[in-house]
């Protein structure tokens, strides 16, 4: 699995991911869940 280093995405992109992982919680998906669904992107 790669990483893709975050500093290297400008801020607002990182923002819409901030935004939508969020909004996949609040529609019922676990913290866990959320993190491993995200965390090759950030």
């Amino acid at each position: 699995m790669s990483k893709v280093d975050g500093r290297k995405i400008s801020h607002e992109v990182r923002e819409r991911i901030r935004f939508e992982a969020i909004n996949v919680w609040l529609s019922g998906l676990s913290a866990p869940a959320v993190a491993v669904k995200y965390q090759t992107l950030i």
